[in-house]
């Protein structure tokens, strides 16, 4: 069986104050601790799938950024290295950034969640912006998020559903959109692209 050591299980404890105490910068630190588990495979993948490319993106960005500059700002706040290690979590910086950082988060999280509900009750509420798309040459369940994610992107489609076995995509859209503009996507994106009138 595979024993760690000591250091090993200090640093497996205590990420960021192991760290700090082998000589790694502060800000270096933080930036390892944010951005750690932010950007692991299962929260990337779950990202990408659950809420699309342009989301992702964001995410990712925002990720990096955010974590850089408060890496940057910590460390030019030149904290003694030893209270940060040794007594962060019971006060000081230690007891801000915790309560801090998740008002941020949940913020964050209400902020979009108000948005996708606005988006999704404006959607609802207007009759006449129901509209739908041939949608030919798609052949997996792939093509069906790669058209699904590439609608969404277009400024003035508020939702769109893509079925593989109909071809074709619902999308609701603002009473300004151009639907030429998707069958143009659909056509760049390499799949035949149809205006379904009404009546049809």
């Amino acid at each position: 069986m595979l024993e760690l050591t000591p250091q090993q299980k200090k640093i497996s404890e205590h990420d960021g104050p192991a760290l700090v105490h082998a000589g790694f910068p502060v800000g270096g630190a933080l930036v390892f601790l944010m951005a750690g588990p932010a950007t692991n495979a299962a929260t990337m993948g779950a990202v990408w799938k659950s809420m699309g490319s342009r989301v992702f993106w964001t995410y990712l960005t925002s990720v990096v950024v955010f974590s850089l500059a408060a890496g940057l700002l910590l460390n030019n706040l030149e904290l003694p290295i030893a209270s940060v290690a040794g007594h962060g979590a019971h006060g000081g910086i230690g007891g801000i950034i915790g309560p801090v950082t998740g008002t941020l988060l949940i913020a964050g999280i209400v902020w979009w969640g108000m948005r996708d509900i606005a988006m999704r009750v404006a959607a609802g509420s207007e009759k006449g912006n129901r509209r739908l798309l041939a949608v030919e040459g798609m052949g997996c369940v792939s093509c069906v998020n790669k058209v699904r994610d590439a609608l969404r992107g277009l400024d003035g489609i508020l939702s769109a559903d893509v079925s593989l076995e109909e071809e074709r995509a619902t999308i609701r859209i603002t009473e300004d959109f151009d639907m030429e503009s998707a069958v143009r996507l659909l056509d760049e994106l390499g799949y035949a692209g149809r205006i379904i009138p009404s009546d049809e």
